[in-house]
């Protein structure tokens, strides 16, 4: 909590260790996918950083629900 007593939301963004614990996904993919355009994500100085909101967009957009 800050000091007003507001709980803190998330980050709006994570770096690619974050990301690849977020998704579940490997550094490879996410890498893969950034390259090829799917995945959007800012360069600040030598950092990478993707959003939040894009992970999740792009998570949807590339799961395949799976047959019961």
């Amino acid at each position: 909590m800050d000091i007003v007593g507001n709980h803190k939301a998330r980050p709006r963004a994570t770096d690619v260790s974050g990301a690849v614990t977020y998704t579940g996904m490997s550094r490879s993919t996410l890498y893969e996918e950034m390259k090829s355009g799917r995945l959007k994500y800012v360069k600040i100085g030598n950092s990478t950083r993707l959003e939040y909101d894009e992970l999740d967009r792009w998570f949807d957009e590339v799961a395949q629900p799976t047959a019961v």
